[in-house]
C-alpha cells in the first residue's frame, strides 16, 4: 500500500532511517556532500518542527521518500526552502514529483510567494523537477540555485491539501488495520499448527 502524508514531529526517526538507506550519491546530493551516519541522525534529531513541514510517501508503511518544506526565517517569511529524496528502487516512477507538487501546494497555502532549491550540477533529477513546475535555475560556484514562484493561495488549494491529509490519515489507518489482522493471523495460524501437531497418545494396551 502507497501513502502520501505529512510526518509528525515524533516521527522523526522514519525519516533518519530513509536518509540512511540512500545510496552514497543520493545522501551526497541531499546534503552537498559526504556527511556520516551521525550528522544525519543529529540532523533530524534536531529539526525546527515549528517551522518545518514534511511530507513522506510510504510503501507498506515504510517510510521511502520524503519532502521537507523549512521557513527561512524572519528575515525572508514567505520563503521556504525545499529538498526531495526517493530511495533508489523507487525512483523514475513520478514520486519526487508528486512529493513537490504535495509541498508546493502546502506552501502556498501558508502564504508563502518562492520556494528555494538547491542541488548539486549533476543531479539532473531534481533539476527536471524543477523544469517541470516551472521554476528557475541558476548556476553558480559548482551548485544549481533553482527558485519555483508560488500563486496565492485559493479555496481549490486548501481543499487539495485537506484532502491529500484525509487520505493520507486514511491511509495509514488502514495499513496499521491490515498489520494488526495478519499478525494475528499468524498468530492464530501457529496455535493450530501447535494444536495439530502433538503426538498420538501412545497404544498402551
Amino acid at each position: 500500500m502507497r501513502v502520501f502524508r505529512k510526518l509528525l514531529a515524533a516521527e522523526w526517526s522514519r525519516l533518519r532511517d530513509h536518509l540512511l538507506r540512500l545510496s552514497p550519491a543520493d545522501r551526497h546530493c541531499r546534503f552537498a556532500g559526504h556527511v556520516g551516519e551521525d550528522t544525519v541522525a543529529r540532523y533530524c534529531r534536531t529539526i525546527p518542527w515549528l517551522s518545518t513541514v514534511v511530507v513522506g510517501w510510504f510503501e507498506d508503511g515504510v517510510l521511502r521518500g520524503a519532502a521537507e518544506c523549512r521557513w527561512l526565517g524572519p528575515a525572508r517569511p514567505r520563503t521556504v526552502e525545499l529538498a526531495v529524496t526517493v530511495e533508489h528502487p523507487w525512483q523514475d516512477q513520478g514520486i519526487g514529483s508528486e512529493l513537490v507538487s504535495r509541498a508546493l501546494t502546502i506552501a502556498r497555502n501558508r502564504g508563502v510567494v518562492s520556494v528555494f532549491m538547491l542541488c548539486l550540477t549533476d543531479n539532473r533529477a531534481m533539476q527536471a523537477i524543477v523544469r517541470k513546475h516551472a521554476g528557475d535555475l541558476r548556476y553558480a560556484d559548482g551548485d544549481v540555485e533553482a527558485t519555483i514562484a508560488i500563486p496565492f493561495p485559493t479555496n481549490v488549494s486548501m481543499l487539495q491539501e485537506a484532502m491529500a491529509d484525509w487520505t493520507g490519515a486514511t491511509g495509514a489507518l488502514w495499513w496499521r488495520m491490515l498489520q494488526q489482522w495478519q499478525q494475528a493471523a499468524g498468530k492464530s495460524a501457529a496455535a493450530a499448527g501447535v494444536r495439530g501437531g502433538l503426538p498420538a497418545p501412545a497404544n498402551l494396551g
